[in-house]
């Protein structure tokens, strides 16, 4: 997990987990990368889908995906409010 604050910047969060494969499937080389959310969804309260609606109402951001190393990312990046 990383945190950093600052007026400029506004505030960042990364976090990232390693997930496992799924067994029975082999793996087939390809990548998912971090994905934003559609925009216009109604996801309130839906998991991630429903943080990244929350970052939205506020001016921010949250993506999150699996990338080539089998680690899952969550990056949120809010607006400085004084």
């Amino acid at each position: 997990m990383e945190v950093s604050a600052s007026p400029q910047a506004g505030v960042h969060i990364h976090i990232s987990n390693p997930m496992q494969e799924p067994k029975n499937q082999p793996h087939a080389g390809s990548t998912q990368p971090i994905a934003q959310t559609p925009q216009g969804r109604d996801a309130h309260g839906a998991g991630l889908p429903g943080l990244a609606a929350r970052m939205q109402s506020v001016h921010g951001q949250c993506k999150y995906g699996v990338d080539d190393r089998h680690l899952f990312h969550v990056d949120v990046q809010l607006p400085w409010r004084s």
